[in-house]
């Protein structure tokens, strides 16, 4: 090797011939915004009047944020709010963002007026006669197992006299199976009254709940192998017709945001016929959980999480994704407002009222 000639050089770091220049590399920068579902409330939503003169804090958010569950809109619950500010939530060179902790303190009882609460029956004087149609309702609240039964029954003897004395009893408190015994010939029906695609859907939520079967509809065997039924019920009176009852009006929260979704070319979905687009994230209530102390300030102490009373108490839940779902991002767009909506099971929105105020937090993370 002559180092001395005119056109000699080192070729070790050459590839096919050509040098690459030498390039840094760093790990992509993030930020974190932190939500509140409270942050909803601002103080220029509150007005002056004779009782309450709340512009005397134009600047504290704080008074809006404790007052607007009370005194606000209801239509502006965290279920379906927008979070914005005068400035922008977060700014940055961000190609990418995801919710990748979110924290829900769940005040929504599974017991709810107009959603999961009625029930139909058809009664008659025999197997094959029915003689009346009758309906009754579960006032709303939270419930545990065994009030749950208790309200059944005296929903079920009191919907028509002769009904007077049925008993709705359980079986195996563990696994929360219940026993129907009416005093008179009866099957639940689903279409014993509403006509309305609302009402029905009530109704088969207050079903799926009491687990209601197809022997407590009068149809057997329990495997169908004929498709719905076209012939009327079969009533019954006496036997062992039972169900699993189910605590948890839904088993699942989606978190659907349209902001943070809206430069992702591929929308999440679901599986359902009407799928509700830009699901960024879904909770499952079976996570890990805690009880409030009480219920209602004046329910019993629940061991904290027994899952077996589940349902029957606010709680909170944590989720944290290990495998955030990234939507992409403009990086020359800040985030300026963030709307989210919380679905339920169906694709309906979770109620919120000042009495059940479920309310969230939440870490967005946000990537180059």
């Amino acid at each position: 090797m002559d180092v001395g000639a005119d056109n000699f050089r080192f070729t070790l770091e050459d590839q096919n011939g050509r040098k690459l220049p030498p390039q840094t590399y760093r790990p992509p920068c993030t930020t974190e915004l932190h939500l509140d579902s409270l942050d909803r409330y601002l103080p220029s939503m509150l007005q002056t009047n004779v009782t309450q003169p709340f512009t005397n804090f134009p600047n504290n958010q704080n008074v809006a944020k404790l007052v607007g569950p009370n005194y606000l809109n209801s239509s502006q619950g965290s279920t379906n709010c927008v979070i914005q500010t005068n400035r922008p939530l977060a700014y940055g060179y961000f190609s990418r963002v995801a919710l990748t902790e979110f924290a829900m303190s769940w005040k929504v009882p599974n017991v709810q007026s107009g959603y999961n609460n009625a029930f139909f029956v058809a009664t008659g004087s025999g197997p094959g006669t029915i003689t009346a149609n009758r309906a009754f309702t579960i006032p709303e609240g939270f419930y545990t197992f065994p009030e749950y039964v208790d309200a059944l029954q005296t929903g079920l003897s009191g919907a028509g006299p002769e009904l007077a004395g049925s008993t709705v009893t359980i079986l195996d408190p563990v696994h929360q199976i219940i026993q129907i015994l009416p005093t008179t010939y009866m099957a639940f029906q689903y279409g014993g009254g509403p006509t309305g695609e609302a009402s029905q859907v009530a109704v088969g939520r207050a079903y799926r709940m009491a687990g209601i079967t197809r022997e407590l509809l009068g149809y057997s065997p329990d495997v169908n192998t004929t498709g719905q039924p076209t012939a009327a019920p079969t009533l019954y009176n006496t036997g062992t017709r039972s169900g699993f009852v189910n605590m948890l009006p839904t088993d699942y929260v989606d978190i659907v945001s349209a902001s943070l979704s809206n430069y992702k070319d591929a929308k999440d979905g679901n599986s359902t016929v009407a799928s509700p687009a830009a699901v960024i994230g879904r909770v499952w209530l079976t996570d890990d959980f805690t009880y409030s102390a009480t219920r209602d300030g004046n329910g019993p102490v629940l061991p904290v999480g027994d899952a077996t009373m589940k349902g029957c108490n606010p709680f909170s839940v944590l989720k944290k994704w290990a495998h955030p779902n990234w939507s992409q991002w403009s990086p020359n767009q800040t985030v300026n407002v963030v709307d989210i909506r919380l679905l339920d099971m169906w694709g309906q929105q979770l109620m919120w009222t000042s009495k059940f105020a479920t309310e969230w937090s939440a870490t967005l993370t946000l990537t180059e």
